[in-house]
């Protein structure tokens, strides 16, 4: 073997090793073990021997670090030049579109996303519009209905109050009617009374024709003009009647007076204006007079007969 050749094998070795150590995993420690072969000149009797070689061995945890380094440094070119493109050249190139046909989908992606808002926001404003007529039905069925409740109480308050005017009207009436009917007793006591006039005085007289004394004719009067039974005496007539101010009295009231001693002991027929209809004493016949002078000076007080007197009856 000549010196070139000798040569050649050093580099082949060479070469052998290099692409061990750059292939990483490629090759194993045991292949990468160089042959060592002397080579002997054949010209000039010199001989070159090939020693072997110093070769750092490397293990196979080693190896992989290397290969998983070089891996992470490839990783990372790429995505520094990742990061380099254009974001636009970026996702043309992920999806294979050119630049028109990106921006013409971004555009058609973009128009649909401005119509799905646009038919949200409609949708939120019909339901918000169908809230609102929800809500205006519901104060108006509510406005419905207190109206209604208003115009039934207001009904129920107009039919109390004609019922109410209709018993008042009928209470009314019958105290008219009742008002009427004392007049008429009223009257027919005192038609009674004054058709004894000129009748003598008789002490305890109650017959017509023959004579009365002041409770007599009074008695005789109420039982025949009003039909009213009342006791016989002046002091008993007083207590059975309901007294009366003087500025009260009225037509048919009994009058009462003290002419002896200090209690009731005459009594007539009050006939309004200051006068009444009696029998006054002894020697005089059924008359008229005044309540003044001597008849003032003696007078005790007014009352009605219930049944034979002017309505309403009130009380002192």
């Amino acid at each position: 073997m000549n010196k070139s050749s000798s040569l050649r094998g050093v580099s082949v070795c060479s070469l052998g090793l290099s692409a061990a150590i750059l292939g990483g995993c490629a090759a194993t420690p045991e292949s990468m073990k160089p042959t060592v072969q002397p080579a002997v000149a054949n010209s000039n009797n010199t001989t070159y021997v090939v020693k072997k070689a110093s070769i750092r061995h490397y293990s196979s945890t080693s190896y992989k670090h290397n290969a998983q380094r070089e891996v992470n440094r490839q990783a990372r070119r790429q995505i520094q030049a990742y990061q380099s493109t254009d974001t636009v050249s970026r996702r043309t190139a992920a999806v294979g579109l050119t630049r028109e046909q990106y921006q013409a989908r971004f555009e058609a992606e973009k128009a649909a996303r401005a119509a799905e808002a646009l038919r949200i926001q409609q949708a939120k404003a019909a339901a918000e519009e169908r809230q609102r007529i929800a809500r205006e039905n519901a104060i108006r069925e509510e406005y419905v209905q207190k109206w209604e409740a208003n115009k039934a109480a207001i009904k129920s308050r107009q039919a109390k109050a004609k019922a109410k005017r209709a018993r008042q009207q009928a209470e009314i009436q019958v105290k008219q009617e009742r008002a009427q009917v004392m007049v008429k007793k009223v009257e027919n006591v005192i038609r009674t009374a004054a058709s004894e006039i000129g009748t003598p005085y008789v002490w305890g007289g109650k017959m017509p024709g023959k004579g009365f004394d002041c409770s007599g004719l009074v008695q005789h009067s109420l039982a025949q003009g009003a039909n009213v039974r009342i006791p016989r005496t002046a002091a008993e007539q007083y207590a059975a009647a309901i007294k009366v101010a003087s500025g009260s009295a009225s037509r048919g009231d009994l009058v009462f007076f003290r002419t002896r001693g200090n209690g009731v002991s005459h009594v007539g027929i009050y006939l309004g204006n200051g006068k009444f209809l009696h029998a006054p004493r002894k020697g005089k016949t059924v008359t008229v007079s005044t309540i003044t002078g001597y008849w003032q000076d003696r007078l005790i007080g007014f009352g009605r007969i219930p049944g034979a007197c002017k309505l309403p009856i009130q009380m002192v």
